[in-house]
């Protein structure tokens, strides 16, 4: 059984969630492949487009947005241009193509039924059903057609989004094909949209590998970071702090409600992430900024070094750095929404707040870094990670899937 996996880029969650899933099936030995299409070459995986195709291509695609100079800066994938995908299909010859994070040119919409393999998607945010937009927020129009898209800036109901929803309709309407949702929140919208209702929907959350997620004493961690050991550590990150429903906006007032109820105690905020504007983070307090970490055995330093990871997320599918916080041991404050749901439990392994209050949040933090007794919030973060985010768990899934479809 070959399995083919398909991502857009080399980094951010859908990767290494990916990434994750290809290395355990290769130690089950079932044969794995990853096409990385806009990404460098690594180690096991195959890049799909060349250097100049990487340039050219994306800007190719995302030419008619600048028709719409109201738009918002967020992402939005029209994916009209060829991407080379049916090629490495040919060549390769899998069994089964795993569709990941598959936007920006890693796929054409019309492409799909041309594959002629069983096609499993797991859909790390909406595009999957949507008339080009990654998170819709507020706006339902996905259920009905699309057009007057917010994201767009656009008055009329026939507008690219409504071009790119009609696409899909046409080009997967009678197309098998097995969805996977890592959250129940995702599943659900996927449940109401007229292009996926129908189709097999399932939810597997995204494991990790427990073995290197796993606690390691703070006052270690903290020695290791060139940290203080005895001032309270938030930890806050995204691969792009700025991507929308990342709620970077909110993470400044929510640490300096949390200062505010702290006081005397001043803590300090550790930051990871590439992109982070430096003069957002003038609070009053030490920041610490880690920068993009790109091993697992660093992130588990930042984490297992923190009392409390932040996720101020307004709407997210299943944020990694939630799973792999709860992991190390240690809880997150985050808000009651979307996927967070799936892994923070209230006032067990964490804290959610009312979306999308500051001091709300804020108060959470506080909560989780005075608490009196932390070790049981701890122990049960790591609890949640062994029963719901264990790499065995699923690889067996996938496997079992694999194995229907073949």
């Amino acid at each position: 059984m070959r399995i083919l996996h398909v991502n857009a880029t080399s980094g951010g969650g859908a990767f290494r969630a990916m990434e994750r899933l290809h290395r355990g099936l290769s130690q089950a030995s079932i044969e794995s492949f990853c096409l990385i299409q806009n990404g460098g070459s690594m180690h096991g995986m195959l890049t799909g487009l060349g250097r100049f195709g990487r340039r050219l291509l994306p800007a190719l695609d995302s030419f008619p947005l600048h028709l719409y100079r109201g738009r918002r800066h967020e992402a939005f994938n029209l994916q009209w241009v060829p991407s080379g995908l049916l090629r490495h299909v040919r060549e390769l010859n899998p069994d089964i193509v795993h569709l990941h994070w598959a936007h920006r040119t890693s796929l054409r919409i019309e492409e799909l039924p041309l594959l002629k393999r069983p096609i499993v998607w797991t859909m790390h945010d909406l595009w999957t059903f949507t008339g080009g937009c990654h998170y819709p927020f507020d706006c339902d129009r996905y259920r009905t057609g699309c057009g007057r898209c917010p994201v767009l800036g656009s008055n009329s109901n026939i507008d690219l989004s409504r071009w790119v929803l009609k696409r899909k309709m046409a080009a997967w309407k009678d197309l098998p094909i097995t969805l996977i949702s890592p959250s129940r929140w995702l599943k659900e919208c996927a449940a109401t949209s007229p292009l996926t209702r129908g189709k097999r929907l399932l939810s597997i959350p995204n494991g990790l590998d427990l073995d290197i997620f796993k606690p390691f004493t703070r006052e270690s961690a903290r020695q290791l970071l060139g940290l203080e050991p005895d001032r309270p550590v938030m930890l806050f990150g995204a691969m792009h702090v700025n991507a929308a429903g990342k709620g970077f906006y909110l993470l400044g007032p929510a640490v300096k409600a949390a200062a505010r109820r702290l006081a005397p105690v001043i803590p300090q905020l550790l930051v990871l992430g590439a992109d982070v504007p430096a003069d957002s983070l003038d609070l009053g307090l030490p920041v610490r900024l880690l920068g993009q970490l790109h091993d697992d055995v660093s992130l588990r330093l930042a984490y297992c070094a923190a009392d409390v990871t932040i996720v101020p997320s307004t709407q997210d599918n299943l944020p990694q750095m939630a799973v792999e916080s709860l992991a190390c041991g240690t809880p997150v404050a985050a808000f009651n929404c979307s996927g967070l749901r799936d892994v923070v439990d209230h006032g067990v392994n964490g804290l959610l707040a009312n979306p999308f209050e500051p001091e709300a949040l804020g108060a959470c933090i506080a909560e989780i870094l005075f608490c009196p007794d932390p070790k049981p919030m701890r122990d049960a973060a790591r609890l949640k990670a062994e029963t719901e985010f264990s790499v065995k768990i699923m690889i067996e899934r996938y496997a079992e899937i694999y194995k229907q479809l073949v």
